[in-house]
């Protein structure tokens, strides 16, 4: 948000030199364009409220109609709730490691997200295993059995919003 007292200083430094429009604080002049640059402030602020609540990765009043254009049952955590509607919008867009942990927190802040290197690997005779390197490689270790409905639902969604160029592997309650 713009401070009231820097459009104040911006408008005053924009006027022309002269008398006609008196500098002083105590002027009439100077006290209609405080009024003016304060409501100008204030709409500022409303615009960006505004833009927050119309990107679905900051919206909180406006979540539940993210939600209900999407289909999506609104459950969970305010961070959850905005990370099903980014991945049902058109997922991939989860990048880095930092990414991955983010969004597996919101979920539940017991699961790890390890970067591994295991796929872009060669074999004993120097060939690739896989015919192009993985950029990023992450292993997800989850705190429940591979079948809880809950594991299900965050291995859905983390792949959902995986980019083309990310491999997870699960590891579930301790185990694979």
């Amino acid at each position: 948000m713009i401070a009231p007292l820097d459009l104040i200083k911006s408008a005053n430094q924009l006027l022309p030199a002269g008398t006609a429009l008196p500098r002083d604080p105590a002027s009439r002049f100077q006290k209609l364009l405080v009024g003016l640059l304060a409501g100008m402030a204030r709409i500022n602020a409303l615009i960006e409220s505004l833009l927050d609540q119309y990107m679905p990765d900051s919206a909180t009043d406006w979540l539940e109609d993210w939600e209900r254009q999407l289909e999506l049952s609104g459950g969970g955590s305010v961070a959850a709730r905005r990370a099903a509607v980014l991945i049902k919008l058109g997922g991939n867009y989860l990048q880095t490691l930092d990414d991955y942990r983010t969004l597996a927190a919101k979920f539940d802040p017991r699961i790890t997200v390890v970067d591994c290197q295991w796929a872009d690997c060669t074999s004993p005779c120097n060939v690739p295993i896989n015919a192009w390197p993985w950029p990023l490689v992450l292993v997800v270790t989850l705190p429940w059995a591979a079948n809880d409905p809950q594991a299900m639902a965050v291995v859905s969604n983390l792949r959902g919003a995986a980019a083309a160029q990310v491999y997870l592997s699960f590891i579930y309650n301790g185990g694979v």
